[in-house]
């Protein structure tokens, strides 16, 4: 396994970031609007605009939500595997480091 350190001043005296500090509570803000409940409260919405039952329009919103959950899902978590977030508590910069 390489050693890994700061490409601004070489340094090896690193702290792994959590996903979160790493920036990630922007996207999980992002997950939680297109929820199955967000979605299907829109589904309902549109439903109600375009003259079809409100039940319909909800569980569509339900099943297209949870598909977008399980895709979003699945794309957060290889994100987090492939990418680690490291800060140098030499120069105090911040990089990320693609797991090879």
């Amino acid at each position: 396994m390489t050693q890994i350190t700061c490409p601004f001043c070489h340094s090896d005296n690193l702290v792994t970031l959590s996903p979160q500090q790493a920036g990630l509570g922007q996207l999980e803000v992002l997950l939680e609007a297109m929820s199955p409940a967000a979605m299907a409260a829109l589904g309902v919405k549109l439903s109600r605009q375009l003259d079809i039952p409100p039940i319909v329009g909800g569980l569509i919103g339900v099943v297209v939500g949870g598909g977008l959950m399980l895709v979003n899902q699945q794309i957060l978590s290889k994100y987090q595997s492939l990418n680690h977030r490291y800060l140098c508590n030499g120069c105090q910069n911040s990089f990320v480091s693609v797991a090879a």
